[in-house]
């Protein structure tokens, strides 16, 4: 037979009443970083054409903001 210790389930799912506040934030940061990269990623062509830039140079445009978007606090 088992047993089940009920104190500790409760402790459990009492322990962080904001952890469902906490995943939402994250998920909001997490899809608006993906539409920062996004953006820059369709506006980049245009930018790069409009300033003469390389394909190279334009790579790192994007790397840059990826990491920049990445960075907690960054915004």
């Amino acid at each position: 037979m088992t047993t089940v210790d009920r104190n500790s389930t409760t402790e459990l799912a009492d322990s962080h009443p904001r952890r469902w506040a906490a995943l939402f934030v994250m998920l909001g940061a997490a899809f608006m970083d993906l539409l920062d990269v996004t953006i820059v990623n369709i506006a980049l062509p245009a930018v790069r054409d409009d300033l003469g830039a390389s394909f190279a140079s334009a790579q790192w445009v994007l790397s840059g903001v990826a990491v920049f978007t990445a960075a907690p606090g960054a915004h």
